[in-house]
């Protein structure tokens, strides 16, 4: 199998794996508002978010480094064992450390809910360790029965403990928690994990590359966080919650894309490590061809968005929250340079140049919030919206620039130039009530999605009358 056949049947996979968890949040949202009190769920919705905050703080982001060094391990040995030991020992001490603070801060600060915190990161990290040792081991197909069956499991258990048991709060946090360790166990029967963890190998020498590795990582996710959540604390403290609702509400399309990409971006990082540790000459050739795929399928896919947008916001949306159709193509834009940017973290993360993801990152965020701050008062959400832009777009220039340093990637400036063209155009065309502009729009996008993507087309076109044959 070729490693793109590869990529395509594992993303393939991790979609199914976690197209669940997404499925499960939806199919439960009437359940949760019908039962739970808005103090309750609003409870739950910050222990989460903190959690999420917390986890690479308190693990080192071991995990995902542990998930790059089994590439490099060759599956099971004795360098195995070194990884999985000290990674489970970062973790554990990390863990612990967490559970420390948390105590202190209940204590004397009297912050609540500090227990369930410490709770949920210590049954998310052992959930994360599991997971990344499938991908390490290019188990790809067993991470998605994991994660299917974790998320049907967290699933039966949220409507018993929240419909049933009238756990509340505490029940979702049970259930989520029990699913991830229940997980994680799974995984560990699997790998036989006990036969791995050697105190012995437990040495400053074995963790010092991993730490090199993950702890620009931390930051990293951090600043992530912050360029999501700035764009709301921004609109919010300047405009008010209608604006901000109305701003969630355009960046519910572009979310669509980014849910759809992450599946893509976790198999590709899992392939470019696996790609480059066979060679840089073979690699290049690979990172070429697979860069120049994604960026004319992105680009067509955020067209087509942009074209189709009237159509999708008569469907789905209502009322005053239609003032948000003049901020999507802005939002969607940037999700195509955010695609991008994750398609050179992948390419960072196989080169083990994490610092660089993190710099990165760090200089987007605050161009983000600076430009945000600087223009609300004047453009309003025009600026939370070009404030993201412009600070993927400001990502992708640094990483594509660092990257010339390690691997080189040809730019087809004729293919960008007809980018910029095509998408000047759709977005003059843009209109919310002339039906001969949104007509025109759909043809021209669907046009150059058509050419742009003609070798897919016809790949795919062949090998379902292959199939048809056969039958």
């Amino acid at each position: 199998m070729s490693e793109k056949s590869r990529l395509i049947k594992n993303t393939g996979l991790i979609a199914i794996g976690n197209f669940g968890a997404k499925m499960v949040s939806f199919l439960l949202l009437p359940l949760y508002t019908s039962i739970l009190s808005t103090e309750e769920y609003g409870t739950y919705d910050f222990i989460v978010a903190i959690s999420a905050f917390l986890l690479p703080i308190a693990t080192l982001s071991m995990y995902e480094a542990m998930f790059r060094f089994i590439i490099d391990s060759g599956n099971k040995g004795e360098e195995f064992k070194k990884i999985i030991t000290n990674t489970l020992a970062i973790v554990f001490v990390g863990v612990i450390a967490l559970g420390f603070v948390l105590c202190g801060a209940d204590i004397f600060f009297g912050i609540k809910n500090c227990i369930y915190i410490w709770i949920y990161v210590s049954a998310n990290s052992l959930y994360n360790v599991s997971n990344n040792i499938l991908r390490g081991l290019g188990k790809i197909k067993k991470y998605a029965i994991v994660s299917s069956a974790k998320n049907i499991m967290q699933l039966v258990l949220n409507v018993l403990v929240v419909a049933v048991f009238r756990w509340g709060m505490t029940g979702l946090l049970f259930s989520m928690c029990v699913s991830e360790v229940i997980a994680f166990l799974a995984v560990a029967i699997e790998v036989k994990i006990w036969k791995e963890i050697r105190l012995k190998y437990i040495s400053l020498h074995a963790i010092e590359p991993m730490l090199k590795y993950s702890l620009p990582l931390i930051p990293n996710a951090l600043c992530a966080q912050i360029i999501n959540m700035s764009d709301r604390l921004v609109i919010s403290g300047f405009m008010g919650a209608s604006a901000n609702g109305i701003y969630s509400v355009s960046y519910k399309f572009p979310n669509m894309v980014e849910t759809v990409y992450h599946y893509f971006y976790t198999a590709w990082s899992e392939s470019a490590s696996r790609v480059f540790s066979r060679g840089k000459e073979k690699a290049e050739e690979y990172y070429q061809s697979l860069h120049t795929t994604i960026s004319n399928l992105m680009f067509s896919v955020i067209v087509l968005m942009i074209a189709g947008m009237p159509i999708m916001f008569r469907i789905f949306v209502r009322g005053d929250y239609v003032k948000g159709f003049d901020y999507i193509w802005i939002l969607l834009m940037a999700m195509y340079f955010d695609c991008l940017a994750k398609f050179y973290s992948g390419l960072f993360t196989a080169l083990k140049k994490t610092d660089v993801m993190a710099v990165s990152t760090l200089i987007a965020a605050v161009v983000n919030l600076v430009v945000n701050i600087g223009l609300i008062k004047f453009i309003g959400l025009y600026a939370a919206a070009g404030s993201t832009l412009l600070a993927d777009v400001v990502l992708v220039f640094i990483r594509k620039i660092k990257l010339k340093d390690y691997i080189q990637l040809k730019s087809d400036y004729k293919s960008i130039v007809v980018k910029i063209i095509v998408a000047v155009t759709v977005i003059m065309l843009s209109s919310y009530d002339n039906w001969f502009r949104i007509g025109l729009s759909i043809i021209i996008a669907g046009g150059y999605a058509a050419i742009a993507n003609r070798e897919i087309i016809i790949s795919v076109y062949n090998s379902f009358r292959r199939k048809l044959a056969k039958k």
